[in-house]
């Protein structure tokens, strides 16, 4: 992996890292709990990226093995896939995305049901396999370069959760509008989109 590559990838992991996702639990338990919150949704958030990134690699490990031509295939329907996510979000309509929680839950109830979603969410899942191994060299070591992207999408999902928590704490009333969370979805969907057309003509 060359150093423009790994480059590119933290520019398109901060960008990912930036935008709603499984982490935006984060957020909720923050206008739920308060302050508090963080202490056990941050660390549960990068155990949970460890879980999921895990499944992930075991999934490129099998399509990286997979004969000539069958790639190509999975990244373009990875593309596609992406593409859908983007769609998806730009058609969002109001606020399909509040989490049912029970507003007396204890601690470990909170760290364990982040550790959860963040794992083993199969929305997260697909979408890192159809994003990852566009950053992999086939020919090169692929356990030393998943673990060099691996860590480095953790790094920044921890940054994000510790800015998640923050903002949230410090613009409650703005977060829970329906018309905030839908310029959010609209740039979301964007980015998603972009990143699907990049994926299948790259």
């Amino acid at each position: 992996m060359t150093i423009d590559i790994y480059f590119s990838y933290c520019i398109a992991v901060f960008i990912l890292s930036a935008i709603p996702g499984p982490t935006v639990i984060v957020i909720h338990y923050a206008l739920l709990y308060g302050k508090w919150s963080g202490r056990y949704t941050i660390p549960a958030v990068m155990i949970g990226d460890v879980i999921a990134l895990f499944l992930v690699y075991v999934g490129i490990e099998a399509i990286l093995n997979l004969p000539d031509g069958y790639f190509d295939f999975f990244k373009v329907i990875g593309g596609i896939y992406l593409i859908f996510l983007g769609v998806k979000d730009l058609r969002w309509k109001g606020n399909d995305d509040q989490l049912e929680i029970p507003s007396k839950q204890r601690a470990r109830n909170v760290f364990t049901h982040v550790v959860l979603v963040t794992a083993f969410n199969p929305k997260s899942i697909v979408f890192l396999l159809a994003f990852i191994p566009q950053f992999i060299n086939s020919e090169e070591k692929v356990i030393s370069q998943f673990l060099l992207l691996g860590i480095t999408f953790i790094c920044f999902g921890v940054v994000a959760s510790i800015v998640y928590d923050i903002f949230a704490n410090k613009i409650n009333s703005l977060l829970q509008k329906n018309s905030f969370q839908k310029k959010i979805h609209n740039l979301t969907g964007i980015i998603l989109c972009g990143l699907g057309i990049g994926t299948i003509f790259w």
